[in-house]
């Protein structure tokens, strides 16, 4: 096993066959996780209460390992010609060949193009510069186009680390209804969970709600918009 109890790990991005067929593997994708037990051949993570089992090739290395830069640092350097980039909007990797073209690298397709209001910077989630993979060595490049999808030892992929804000879905006493509520930063810390009493503002008022879950959205901090849902943490109810 490449991996012991306690280390973090990055799952890999894209889901694989021996996950569970209904999709409820798929919210962990490309998140962090926590080992808390080995069995066999098989990881068990402490984020799904081990519920799920995990392989060596559902993971793509430990998280701090990774390498990592923001997504205001990613914009600065911006997209070249040559990086090779996994496009969240097309679901797959590409080599950057032009302004606003990429080569696909997997087979199936042959490229991808936008329009030039398209924001394809914030599709990126993961990247290898031009400079670094001609500097790396061939062999690893050669590996990593052969199986780029589950592909986790290349140290020069580099991970966009995209504005997060922490909220909680949750429900009104007597009600089914789930809302959500930001948290502040303040507590951004915490540990919410399942069954968990919060107090939060409502148009009524300041009232206490039942946690169901807590999620994490990209958030823009000049609009202050939500952009789209990152992950949800469904913890083991600890109130039966």
């Amino acid at each position: 096993m490449k991996y012991k109890a306690g280390d973090k790990v990055r799952i890999v991005s894209k889901r694989m066959t021996n996950m569970a067929d209904n999709g409820a593997m798929d919210k962990y994708l490309g998140t962090v996780m926590t080992i808390d037990r080995i069995m066999g051949r098989s990881y068990y993570m402490k984020e799904d209460n081990r519920r799920w089992s995990w392989s060596d090739a559902n993971i793509q290395g430990l998280a701090e390992q990774m390498n990592t830069m923001t997504l205001d640092e990613f914009k600065k350097r911006g997209l070249k010609e040559g990086d090779i980039a996994y496009f969240e909007c097309f679901n797959d990797w590409g080599m950057v060949s032009g302004e606003r073209s990429c080569e696909s690298i997997n087979s199936k397709y042959s490229g991808y193009a936008w329009s030039k209001t398209f924001s394809i910077i914030e599709s990126v989630s993961k990247i290898i510069f031009k400079e670094d993979w001609l500097r790396a060595n061939h062999i690893e490049i050669m590996n990593f186009f052969r199986g780029y999808e589950n592909y986790s030892s290349f140290p020069i992929i580099r991970i966009i680390n995209k504005k997060m804000t922490k909220y909680i879905h949750a429900v009104h006493f007597g009600s089914t209804k789930i809302y959500t509520w930001r948290v502040p930063k303040e507590f951004e810390y915490l540990d919410f969970r399942a069954g968990d009493i919060a107090e939060v503002d409502t148009v009524k008022g300041r009232q206490y709600v039942e946690v169901r879950e807590t999620a994490e959205y990209e958030h823009d901090e000049k609009t202050k918009e939500i952009r789209k849902l990152v992950e949800v943490c469904d913890y083991e109810r600890r109130f039966r």
